[in-house]
């Protein structure tokens, strides 16, 4: 694999006037390849133009006239559709403080609003991809690491094409994050289409796509091959069989969601920088991880279901089974865990894969699996802070009643 660094117009055939190929600084080395494409590390500027999605419903064109750009032909002078954005109401961030991607044209409203003086030759201050609305802005101009998907469009006229529906996926799934469901999905910052060979270009039956995503460390798959010698802490394995049930289990009862390929190299790891809380109102209970931070990828192989239509090449009845048995199968291998650990816990966790598997007579969905004893040192005290990072979804279950607890906001 070569190691030479690449501009991301040499790499993806965009035009030289393409903003895109501004934002971009280099892009590095291929990380990943299978058969829906190769995946590249990018380095991009802090000020990296990011998509938004109103948390309005109001103002949400239906999914399929809002991604009805990419069934035609593309436009030669530009590398991607200039698709519809969506700025957040202030008083619902103020509020409820949401995660919002700011752009440069946001933070200069934000400065308007906010009484800044600034010289029309002063640049705008460059920021994190995503940053919460009242919080000061960094003027760090690090460059900030991406991942680039590319794929060819088989079928460019068929809006059932894999590379579409994938595109449609990553939407679905990223609403589902900017509503603080959970934070477990990585994250599509842009898209594009160009040609593959644009000096050659002959209609658009040869066309690629491209998806800017957010940037992890390393595969479940790596972390567990590296653990002979970086033994694995029973909490960190916890916290990453958690924040994967706790992201299927939304996945599925908000989108009938099918990851249809749940390995170990499609599942991401990153260290986490500060904790993150998960929280059901149903019965007032709350968890809370600190060393890893989950982000499940690649969705070539999904299905969802949005209005009543199927969106994905996954088989069209929903079985919440598929992704459990082979996340189960991910988890074979926990061999190398401190010796300290106790033997309480690896006997909970052999007793929690066989309720994944459902090999006991009492069935628990995957709400279910989350009360089980195996998790009980992530349960903590639901008192939360404006600036923690709390995910909150309401969901009932039969292991718990519902109680009439009030949660405590400081």
């Amino acid at each position: 694999m070569s190691t030479s660094r690449r501009t991301v117009s040499q790499l993806f055939d965009i035009p030289e006037t393409s903003q895109l190929q501004n934002d971009c600084i280099s892009v590095g080395n291929e990380i990943a390849h299978g058969r829906f494409g190769s995946v590249f590390v990018a380095e991009v500027k802090k000020e990296f133009d990011v998509p938004r999605v109103s948390i309005r419903p109001s103002l949400q064109p239906p999914l399929r006239q809002s991604l009805s750009i990419i069934q035609g032909p593309p436009q030669r002078q530009r590398s991607r559709p200039s698709n519809t954005v969506y700025l957040f109401e202030k008083s619902k961030i103020e509020s409820e403080g949401f995660d919002v991607p700011l752009s440069r044209q946001s933070i200069a409203a934000m400065e308007r609003q906010n009484g800044v003086q600034r010289k029309r030759s002063q640049p705008l201050s460059p920021i994190n991809t995503v940053r919460t609305y009242n919080q000061k802005l960094s003027v760090s101009t690090k460059p900030e690491k991406v991942a680039m998907k590319t794929q060819i469009i088989k079928k460019p006229r068929d809006f059932q094409e894999t590379s579409y529906a994938e595109c449609r996926i990553f939407k679905a799934l990223a609403k589902l994050m900017i509503k603080r469901y959970c934070n477990n999905f990585i994250y599509m910052y842009q898209w594009f289409k160009s040609f593959v060979n644009e000096s050659e270009h002959q209609g658009d039956s040869e066309q690629k796509i491209s998806f800017v995503m957010e940037y992890a460390e390393m595969t479940f798959a790596k972390r567990k091959s590296i653990s002979k010698r970086e033994l694995f802490e029973m909490q960190e394995v916890k916290e990453i069989i958690f924040q994967v049930i706790w992201a299927l289990m939304i996945g599925q009862k908000e989108l009938s969601f099918m990851h249809n390929d749940l390995h170990a190299n499609n599942i991401m790891i990153n260290k986490a920088k500060k904790d993150h809380y998960y929280f059901n109102p149903f019965d007032n209970s709350a968890w809370k991880t600190s060393i890893t931070v989950v982000k499940i990828c690649d969705f070539g192989s999904s299905r969802i279901q949005v209005d009543g239509e199927i969106i994905g090449k996954g088989q069209e009845l929903f079985d919440e089974y598929v992704d459990r048995l082979k996340f189960c199968e991910s988890l074979q291998g926990f061999n190398y865990v401190q010796s300290k650990t106790l033997i309480e816990d690896k006997k909970l966790l052999t007793d929690f894969k066989k309720y994944l598997k459902n090999i006991k007579n009492t069935y628990w969905g995957l709400g279910d699996l989350l009360y089980h004893p195996f998790f009980d040192s992530l349960r903590v005290q639901p008192k939360f802070t404006k600036s923690m990072s709390v995910y909150s979804y309401k969901f009932e279950h039969p292991l718990c009643p519902k109680t009439d607890l009030q949660t405590s906001i400081l």
